[in-house]
């Protein structure tokens, strides 16, 4: 038997996995404790990644539909018909007429959506779809206006951030970030603050040090809120403003919503409220994050905005302990 190292592909956390393989059969795999990053956790779905090889109701060969029933058909065969129907479309319609939607993840590749791109553009079109687009549209138009590319995303320096403000995230469950779990449990014990925002009392709410039950798509309004609080209490970077961000002027001059008109509108009480922004302006690093109750919420691109603005107002971008640039193992900005 012989034990190999490699990743989950069915979400973007990619856990490592420690794997037992006998006559080339996966014979049992479990969380990797050696991963820098994971340290040895692997979800329910990573658990079952097994069953992906060995399901009998795996399909091994592609298959043709004729009338009601389904005849097996050899690769070059399915090869030659797809390739030959999408000619025909774009002969008739144009290249734009195609389109590809994938859903998120590595699906067991790291560089699916590189090959997609590539694929797509020698077709001519740029018609690439996938889960991101549903969900998350409005999050990459935001980076695109905000940092100069879709993909220049930011990550929260979990280890080292002294204030963490979550909206619309249940990472407890969600586990969207590597290692996620400890970093989190590991607050208390260092004196950081968590900070939910989220309607439901969720297991991620009932560690935070203050749950914000705010009422469903009025998020941005307890977002104005915080924000008049922290410019009018001089609780803001000023200095970091005018070197890094091309019209501050705009996030300084941000209309003013008192936290008591606020809370008639968002169901967060004024002192929530204050008490939001004061640990939030004062912590020596912070970070505000968003995930996918904001994405898909009513005015959902405005709010991401001012979410990733309140970490540049108080001087948290790019540095330790508030949002941090991670490239990964392939820039996207570069190669798209």
């Amino acid at each position: 038997m012989t034990t190999k190292y490699t990743h989950c592909g069915i979400c973007l956390a990619a856990c490592g996995m420690e794997v037992e393989v006998e006559d080339n059969q996966i014979v049992s795999l479990r969380g990797d404790s050696e991963h820098p990053l994971t340290r040895g956790f692997l979800c329910k779905k990573g658990t079952a990644c097994r069953e992906m090889t060995t399901d009998p109701l795996r399909i091994l060969h592609p298959y043709k539909k004729e009338g009601s029933d389904w005849r097996r058909i050899s690769w070059d065969q399915a090869y030659e018909e797809i390739s030959g129907k999408l000619g025909e479309i774009i002969d008739q319609y144009g290249p734009q007429s195609v389109g590809m939607y994938f859903g998120a993840g590595t699906a067991t590749s790291s560089v699916k959506s590189v090959v997609a791109g590539a694929f797509l553009e020698e077709l001519g079109t740029d018609r690439m779809y996938n889960v991101l687009t549903l969900e998350f549209s409005n999050r990459y138009l935001v980076m695109e206006a905000m940092y100069g590319h879709q993909f220049m995303l930011a990550q929260p320096d979990l280890e080292k951030t002294q204030c963490l403000l979550l909206f619309g995230s249940n990472p407890l469950v969600s586990l969207d970030h590597p290692g996620i779990v400890p970093s989190l449990k590991a607050f208390e014990k260092r004196g950081a603050k968590l900070i939910v925002v989220d309607p439901r009392k969720t297991e991620t709410a009932r560690i935070a040090d203050i749950h914000a039950e705010v009422i469903p798509g009025t998020d941005l309004f307890l977002l104005l809120a915080i924000y008049s609080h922290i410019l009018e209490n001089a609780l803001h970077d000023p200095q970091f403003l005018r070197e890094h961000c091309v019209n501050h002027e705009a996030l300084e001059g941000l209309q003013k919503l008192t936290p008591e008109a606020a809370e008639t509108i968002c169901g967060v009480p004024a002192d929530t409220i204050r008490q939001i922004a004061e640990e939030f302006g004062k912590a020596e690093s912070a970070c505000a994050v968003a995930k996918l109750g904001i994405h898909t919420s009513r005015n959902c691109t405005l709010t991401y905005w001012l979410i990733e603005a309140l970490n540049a107002v108080t001087g948290n971008v790019d540095r330790p302990g508030g949002l941090i640039f991670n490239p990964g193992a392939i820039d996207l900005t570069k190669v798209t």
